[in-house]
């Protein structure tokens, strides 16, 4: 996950930041139902790297994590650090240095980095052998009928991990559109106060699409929705790929609540009326 957030937030607090004050009461529910409904079994995911390009062969993976997800109810979440220096190909100077320049930038943003060379020799496995093990998570999640979740997963992470795995492992993951719930451009669309489009419009990969392509707005997860959403986390401890995914399922958790809280008030308006 990489997402990108336009500035800081100066003055504004959370509440004014709070855009479905201003949204129809309906909207998380509305934005649900277009994106095949808030699943109540699901597995966040969330890669970081020491790239910024998900499809530049030099963007490697360093730290994949998940949030298994079984009746709203979290079973089982971690993270699985890849050691690159262990792969033949990698030359672990450039890796080194890569991995300082990106933390540096981080850093200069606010943000935590928590990965460099030591870090991951410490504390990562074999790359080729990480990467399978999270396939066949997604993979068996995916045929258990959960739905795949992530903050910006369908542009940054799922094609990071398609080419990954296709690249380094020869096992190729099919990862539709319809099969994922990407919050990062459910939270960009309410901030950029858009409607899900009409029944035939947009395909789901297609709204994603053009949601992504605006620019100038607040939606990262650990710096705005952490803060507007009231979620209950340790910035300290954000870009960690597990406790990162563990935030996600916290986000999404308080907009199924918004959403099935206008359902709520729909339903007792239209028995009022009756």
């Amino acid at each position: 996950m990489r997402t990108s957030s336009a500035g800081s937030a100066g003055g504004s607090t959370a509440r004014s930041e709070k855009g479905w004050a201003r949204m129809p009461e309906n909207w998380f529910d509305r934005i649900g139902r277009f994106l095949g409904g808030w699943p109540d079994d699901y597995l966040v995911i969330d890669c970081e790297t020491q790239g910024l390009d998900p499809h530049a062969n030099t963007t490697l993976p360093v730290e994949l994590g998940w949030c298994l997800v079984e009746d709203r109810v979290v079973v089982n979440e971690g993270g699985l650090i890849l050691d690159w220096g262990l792969h033949p190909s990698v030359d672990t100077n450039w890796l080194s240095d890569t991995l300082q320049q990106i933390g540096s930038a981080m850093r200069h943003k606010g943000h935590t980095y928590p990965f460099d060379l030591e870090h991951l020799q410490c504390n990562g496995v074999e790359p080729k052998e990480g990467l399978r093990e999270f396939r066949r998570l997604i993979g068996d999640a995916l045929e258990a009928g959960y739905r795949l979740v992530g903050h910006n997963v369908y542009a940054f992470d799922r094609p990071l991990l398609l080419r990954s795995l296709a690249s380094h492992c020869r096992c190729p993951l099919e990862l539709p559109a319809e099969s994922i719930l990407d919050t990062g451009m459910v939270e960009k669309a309410r901030m950029l106060r858009r409607f899900p489009p009409e029944p035939g419009e947009l395909s789901v990969s297609e709204w994603y699409a053009e949601v992504r392509r605006a620019r100038k707005v607040r939606w990262s997860l650990s710096q705005h929705c952490a803060r507007v959403y009231g979620l209950d986390v340790k910035p300290e401890l954000a870009h960690a790929a597990g406790y990162d995914c563990h935030t996600n399922h916290l986000l999404l958790e308080k907009m199924r609540q918004l959403a099935e809280g206008s359902c709520s008030e729909e339903r007792q308006q239209s028995g009022n009326v009756a």
